[in-house]
């Protein structure tokens, strides 16, 4: 029960933030598009692939845990990357809105 209560208090500081910060990162005239797309493109490319890749691993290295560690570690990898990026970006837009 305490790790749901954790889970949900995670997901819910993640959602409270991502609104603001996504909509800085496009221009006005295309942001619903370009949110949506980028939203849900992702979350069907990771959804869908994630619990795939997640059942072969498991099956092919016998239920080891250390592949599903890397892969989630290969994971939040490219989610820091992608985050550093979305940063570089907003700092550059916000360059070019001041000038």
């Amino acid at each position: 029960m305490l790790g749901i209560a954790l889970a949900a208090a995670c997901m819910a500081s993640f959602y409270a933030v991502i609104a603001g910060y996504v909509s800085s990162m496009f221009e006005t005239r295309v942001r619903y598009t370009a949110i949506s797309l980028a939203y849900q493109v992702c979350g069907a490319i990771a959804g869908g692939l994630t619990p795939l890749i997640g059942t072969w691993l498991a099956h092919t290295f016998s239920g080891q845990w250390w592949p599903m560690a890397a892969f989630y570690t290969l994971i939040a990898t490219i989610s820091l990357v992608c985050v550093l990026a979305l940063a570089r970006q907003y700092a550059r837009s916000q360059r070019l809105a001041l000038a």
